[in-house]
């Protein structure tokens, strides 16, 4: 997994780039601050879906999506 969020980079030791990646949008405050990457790290086969099933492209989206919302409680309280 990686997270880009303005502009700076964290991610897991094992992560790299791959063509089977999914992206989900950082928001903060409705702006675009980065966001979030997961990669299969072994060729995956394109079924219907592609790569990442349903139900992975939500759990991405939503954890994104929680992120964002944290940073923003944060920012509010300080």
């Amino acid at each position: 997994m990686q997270i880009i969020l303005e502009g700076k980079e964290y991610k897991t030791d094992n992560f790299r780039e791959t063509p089977w990646r999914q992206t989900s949008e950082i928001t903060v405050s409705g702006e675009p601050k980065g966001f979030l990457a997961v990669s299969y790290l072994q060729e995956k086969p394109a079924k219907d879906e592609g790569p990442f099933y349903m139900e992975e492209r939500t759990l991405i989206d939503v954890i994104a999506k929680f992120l964002g919302e944290m940073i923003e409680l944060k920012l509010r309280r300080n």
